[in-house]
């Protein structure tokens, strides 16, 4: 069968997967990502898990459709309670809430310890998301934002083999991305100036309400502002010729 053909946030999630990885791609849904895997010749071999009945079918019939049932085996579990440890070198988790990919982690911890590399695309809640890694001692390697069908994404790159620990000096890097911030990314620079204009949109609403309520939520957004400015400038400062 001819290559699978996936979408850009997926194909940027898979492209992140260090070459000659074992695999388990967590949530796999249909296991395209599994299969694109394969067949772009990034992993040796892939569990595709999925806690639902009908995409691990599915999934099972894609790649027996492709003749992969040697390469990818599909499992029906929850997060990664069905991956003992040592069977992969590298996690997918993507397209899901963050709060839910952290509690994933956190359950898995002892599969966590064995890996090298995990591969995060949360849906929501990234700051926390950040924090999590460099909690449990993973150093963020590479960070991504993808805009697709109106929405933006945050694809994160984390290795867990680093024996220092890594934080970041300002809050604003967990708000933000450090990587994103000080790198030439033109959807990161659109990504800021369409959260400053939604920003000012609520501000706006905020100062026709004038309860104490909305005064101090007012200010809160005013500083988010304040800081989106601030990571404009730097962009605009750092000799990168930005892209609308």
């Amino acid at each position: 069968m001819e290559n699978i053909i996936v979408s850009d946030r997926m194909k940027a999630v898979a492209d992140m997967v260090n070459t000659g990885s074992r695999v388990c791609d967590i949530g796999c849904d249909h296991a395209f990502v599994s299969i694109y895997l394969i067949k772009n010749n990034t992993a040796t071999s892939v569990i595709a898990s999925d806690v639902r009945k009908g995409p691990v079918e599915i999934a099972a019939r894609n790649v027996k459709a492709y003749g992969l049932d040697d390469r990818i085996q599909v499992r029906m579990a929850d997060g990664l309670l069905g991956i003992t440890p040592g069977e992969a070198d590298t996690a997918i988790i993507a397209g899901m809430g963050g709060m839910l990919m952290i509690k994933i982690l956190e359950q898995g911890q002892t599969v966590v310890n064995s890996l090298k590399q995990v591969v995060l695309q949360p849906q929501s809640d990234v700051p926390r998301v950040r924090h999590y890694i460099h909690d449990i001692g993973g150093h963020i390697v590479r960070e991504k934002m993808i805009f697709e069908d109106g929405k933006y994404y945050n694809i994160i790159d984390v290795d867990l083999t680093c024996d220092c620990p890594e934080s970041y000096e300002e809050e604003i890097y967990y708000t933000y991305g450090k990587l994103l911030i000080h790198g030439k990314d033109h959807i990161f620079w659109n990504y800021m100036k369409y959260l400053k204009k939604q920003k000012k949109n609520i501000l706006d609403a905020l100062a026709l309400k004038n309860t104490d309520k909305s005064i101090e939520r007012g200010r809160q957004v005013s500083e988010e502002i304040r800081e989106i400015q601030e990571i404009e400038m730097s962009l605009n400062g750092s000799g990168y010729e930005m892209v609308d």
